[in-house]
């Protein structure tokens, strides 16, 4: 098991993002993504997908996009956040 690092930062943007769509009960997805340093995992990113909400469930409309993204950036996938309104 690796210690993962989560900057206090990353999680109130998401929540500020979500925020319109909380308010009216659909969930949102993002995905936390980042690098290895030191053997830790370390956040850096997140990234909010394309996606389609409802209020018990949320999905990416295009992976393909989001690969693409992290492939660009140089991030690899270390987790994800959703809300549940």
């Amino acid at each position: 098991m690796r210690t993962v690092i989560c900057p206090i930062d990353v999680i109130s943007e998401f929540l500020k993002i979500a925020h319109p769509n909380t308010s009216t009960k659909i969930e949102t997805c993002a995905i936390l993504a980042g690098e290895e340093r030191d053997g830790q995992l370390v956040i850096t990113a997140l990234i909010v997908p394309t996606q389609t909400g409802k209020q018990d469930q949320c999905a990416m409309d295009d992976e393909v996009e989001l690969f693409e993204c992290q492939i660009a950036e140089g991030l690899m996938t270390i987790g994800w956040i959703h809300t549940h309104p």
